[in-house]
């Protein structure tokens, strides 16, 4: 594979997303991209839990303008 590679735990993933996203009472989350840096995963919690996410607060100005064209909105 080609670097940098990661192992996912998919289904610990999921669960994880669940109890956290279930313990906010209704509101939204902004997830940052510092802590969770792969693209992918981010999709990954968009399409899970629609509407439970506000945006995303990203790394720098190039991150912003990655994630912009790759349709996300609401970037801080």
């Amino acid at each position: 594979e080609r670097l940098p590679c990661a192992l996912v735990d998919l289904p610990a993933f999921d669960a994880n997303a669940r109890h956290l996203i279930g313990g906010l009472g209704g509101k939204r989350l902004r997830i940052a991209t510092k802590s969770l840096r792969c693209p992918a995963l981010l999709e990954r919690l968009r399409d899970a839990f629609p509407g439970a996410l506000s945006g995303l607060m990203t790394y720098s100005a190039a991150e912003s303008a990655m994630l912009a064209a790759a349709g996300w909105r609401d970037l801080l």
